[in-house]
């Protein structure tokens, strides 16, 4: 066994923060952009990641989203809301090499005109994410969005 086996290959994940997302070209601008590139983030589960989150903004947050690389946003938008979510998002991450996850502090993230513009197109692969989209439009927030105060 070659001596880097055993070395951990982080992810490099991209947090965009306080910025809005607009419609045309659709997509998230301004605020924060930060890159971290030694995070263990396969040893997380999503309430870790919901903490860190926290932490390494100092905010409140209502909805996170990341976006599949080289995708437009219409089709490529997943929130990520429990565990499972967050899997696939580490997945993707390193079966496309790094990743980006916007934070939506105020709860105006893309429910309100996702199915307007955006022209999302239903598939198996975003069926989950349409169906949250369309609980986030009713319900102004998920329910484990918060972080757990430390």
């Amino acid at each position: 066994m070659a001596e880097n086996d055993n070395e951990v290959v982080y992810l490099r994940v991209h947090l965009h923060n306080n910025g809005v997302f607009v419609r045309h070209p659709s997509g998230y601008v301004g605020g924060n952009n930060f890159l971290f590139t030694d995070v263990d983030w396969a040893g997380m589960y999503v309430r870790d990641f919901f903490d860190f989150i926290h932490r390494a903004t100092g905010e409140e947050f209502q909805n996170i989203y990341y976006c599949l690389p080289n995708i437009p946003l219409s089709r490529g938008i997943r929130p990520i809301v429990d565990d499972l979510d967050f899997a696939q998002f580490i997945d993707n991450g390193y079966e496309y090499g790094e990743i980006s996850f916007d934070v939506d502090h105020n709860g105006n993230g893309l429910e309100e005109w996702w199915d307007d513009d955006m022209n999302l197109v239903v598939s198996e692969d975003n069926e989950v994410a349409l169906k949250m989209m369309v609980y986030l439009k009713k319900n102004k927030t998920l329910p484990l969005m918060k972080p757990i105060p430390m």
